[in-house]
């Protein structure tokens, strides 16, 4: 029952990547890590407004150029910390949005910035950046170079 009300303060899904173990020849779930997302969706630290140290990596796996650049501005004039930027080796049709730690509405005011993608929870004990944005071909940023041409 408390789990409903928590997921109840997410607007969309939640899409969650769960780690999975070998056991006799079948792949199952692992145990501990249910357990662990259910005291995170819990913590009222997960539903912190908070963006502050907050670190985000933007990459860009759409075919479009400077797409990278441009999220990193937009995020930037929005008070997040984006320490670094760049391409990605593959390409997707859509926007990523993976979660490493566990602050819900801060990945949500991410994708309220971009107007694209989709949020994914992938949950490390000692990431390096929180947040990891994966643009894909839906994201549409614009700037005045573009208006130019």
């Amino acid at each position: 029952l408390k789990i409903y009300f928590a997921l109840k303060r997410i607007k969309d899904i939640c899409f969650i990547d769960i780690p999975t173990i070998e056991k006799r020849k079948r792949i199952e779930i692992n145990e501990n890590f249910i357990d662990q997302t259910r005291k995170m969706f819990l913590d009222e630290k997960f539903y912190s407004e908070n963006n502050e140290n907050i670190r985000l990596k933007v990459l860009n796996a759409s075919k479009k150029p400077r797409m990278a650049i441009k999220a990193v501005d937009e995020l930037r004039n929005n008070y997040f910390d984006i320490f670094e930027w760049g391409s990605y080796n593959k390409y997707y049709n859509y926007t990523m949005i993976i979660n490493l730690t566990d602050n819900v509405l801060v990945s949500q005011k991410v994708l309220d910035v971009l107007k694209c993608g989709e949020i994914l929870y992938r949950f490390d004990k000692k990431p390096f950046e929180d947040i990891t944005v994966i643009l894909g071909g839906d994201c549409n940023i614009y700037d005045k170079i573009d208006r130019i041409k």
